[in-house]
């Protein structure tokens, strides 16, 4: 059973706000609410107030901007495995909403969310980081834009301050050559947390290449591996300096979903198998 709270659905930012600094006691905003009303019924929150962002237009907003996509607070994982837009020219954000939990959970769960979660293996972290994103955060005071590997400070924490929320995501718009890929390795066939999830995208034209990974420290790691790759060498070396940079730059754990030794193991099997699909397994 879950405790009592004050409900409000309010329909602008200014009664957001309101709500927040009027308020005593915990505030929760609701926008898919997967993880809040998890967290309720196993008495590890108990909000006294919960807002409701689904009502607020510009949180249900997915759209270009200025060579950037805006992801809305609400948006749901099923929104974005639908897009037409995400699936031209940030389909590594598709595939990646497509690894969270099962297809009735990703109608409600948003991919703001995920990341307000902070667990260190959210499913969207890796594909977003790779594609340089910004986390927009409003309050009553001011407005400020977060790079995404700056966003997460520990397990379920992050930069947000008391009376701030996240409005939406800004992701770069890559070049038409860049192509991203993410694996996750889980326990079972269906849907489950990730053991370990990899991210990495290309673009030859703008000579970026970059990594991120899930699941194997305790926030997301971001990797910038343009200088190693488009540098001096053969592919077989700039492979194994890629694969040092990862093995140096995790700090994974054992837990139930799995152990320190497989992580390190399967970051590097998955950051090898990426990097051949995206070079087509060699020198060109």
């Amino acid at each position: 059973m879950l405790n009592k709270f004050e409900y409000y659905k309010p329909e602008s930012l200014e009664k957001i706000f309101d709500i927040l600094e009027n308020k005593e006691g915990e505030t929760a905003l609701l926008a898919g609410g997967t993880d809040l009303f998890v967290d309720m019924k196993h008495k590890t929150r108990k909000p006294d107030t919960i807002i409701d962002i689904k009502n607020i237009e510009d949180f249900s907003e997915i759209e270009e901007r200025d060579q950037e996509l805006f992801i809305g607070a609400a948006i749901t994982c099923n929104e974005i495995i639908e897009s037409e837009l995400v699936n031209k020219d940030y389909k590594i954000l598709a595939d990646s909403a497509l690894e969270v939990a099962a297809h009735q959970v990703r109608n409600r769960a948003t991919v703001v969310g995920n990341l307000c979660t902070t667990s260190p293996g959210a499913d969207m972290f890796p594909g977003l980081l790779v594609l340089k994103t910004k986390v927009v955060i409003v309050s009553k005071e001011e407005n400020r834009q977060v790079p995404l590997e700056q966003f997460a400070t520990g397990v379920k924490q992050n930069v947000l301050k008391d009376n701030e929320i996240v409005k939406g995501l800004l992701v770069k718009k890559h070049v038409a050559d860049g192509k991203g890929v993410y694996l996750k390795k889980r326990r079972t066939k269906g849907p489950d947390l990730s053991g370990v999830g990899v991210a990495g995208y290309i673009s030859e034209e703008e000579e970026y290449l970059a990594f991120a990974l899930g699941a194997v420290a305790p926030t997301p790691v971001y990797l910038d591996l343009s200088e190693i790759f488009f540098g001096e060498g053969n592919f077989t070396d700039k492979q194994e300096k890629i694969l040092k940079e990862v093995k140096e730059n995790i700090n994974p754990i054992d837990d139930v979903r799995s152990t320190k030794k497989y992580r390190i193991k399967m970051s590097q099997v998955y950051t090898r198998r990426i990097l051949s699909r995206l070079w087509k397994a060699g020198d060109k």
